[in-house]
């Protein structure tokens, strides 16, 4: 009996080698979310499919349902997003950012919203403008895997934010006032304007971030307070990219 088929379009977060000429991909698709599936033969010079299994592309697949994983039997690049594969700091970001949403999809669990705002990203770093684009598709991946901070009201009491005494805290979920930041022992101390940025990523198209002119000190707690909630939010410690700036995380302990 034959195998079914599935079409779907999808973009390759990560591959590996397996046997001595298949690779093992993970494929992030809209409508079926994270897959994996092996391309048999894959690695032969003589396959027609090997050239089209890059890292990051945007591929139609077809694909068998084998016994462990999909089988693929054609794939045809949609978009190879070349102009990203120019620097070697782009390829870098955009490997992290296919990591790191890979960490946030589930298996089998469709997540749309990601899968279109990490096609946008790589079509964005593609004429990079700097790391505040990451800090945006960051921030972005949080809500689309389900998380929304609270940015407009202190996370604990609900009360109003004070303009100049500001933190976050991961564990609350958000924002603390004055108050709740001495009952909340551990938070990360933020500007004003860093606040303002972060609300301002949750709403704004990627191409916006990418024209912000921001002080280093507001750069340097972006980093920090993204760092905090994607660690928080995957219950495990990340390691930011070396093309960064980002010091150790830092927080603020009352005494």
């Amino acid at each position: 009996m034959p195998m079914a088929s599935i079409k779907t379009r999808g973009i390759i977060l990560q591959r590996r080698v397996y046997g001595e000429a298949d690779r093992i991909l993970t494929i992030l698709t809209p409508g079926m979310g994270k897959m994996t599936a092996i391309a048999n033969g894959a690695r032969r010079l003589t396959s027609k499919m090997g050239g089209h299994l890059e890292l990051f592309y945007v591929v139609d697949w077809v694909l068998a349902e084998g016994r462990n994983w999909h089988v693929v039997t054609s794939a045809d690049v949609v978009d190879s997003f070349q102009e990203l594969r120019l620097s070697l700091t782009t390829v870098e970001q955009a490997s992290y950012l296919a990591q790191l949403v890979s960490r946030l999809s589930p298996d089998d669990q469709v997540q749309p919203k990601m899968y279109h705002l990490l096609v946008e990203a790589f079509g964005q770093l593609s004429g990079s403008r700097g790391t505040t684009l990451l800090r945006q598709v960051e921030w972005q991946l949080l809500l689309a895997s389900g998380l929304q901070p609270e940015l407009r009201a202190c996370s604990h009491c609900t009360k109003a934010l004070d303009p100049i005494t500001l933190g976050l805290c991961p564990e609350r979920g958000g924002a603390l006032c004055p108050d709740c930041m001495q009952v909340e022992t551990v938070h990360v101390p933020i500007q004003a304007e860093t606040l303002k940025v972060l609300r301002l990523f949750e709403r704004a198209p990627l191409q916006l971030s990418t024209r912000l002119q921001l002080s280093s000190a507001v750069q340097e707690e972006l980093a920090r307070t993204t760092k905090l909630f994607l660690e928080h939010a995957l219950e495990q410690s990340i390691k930011f990219p070396t093309f960064g700036t980002l010091q150790p995380s830092t927080v603020l302990v009352s005494q």
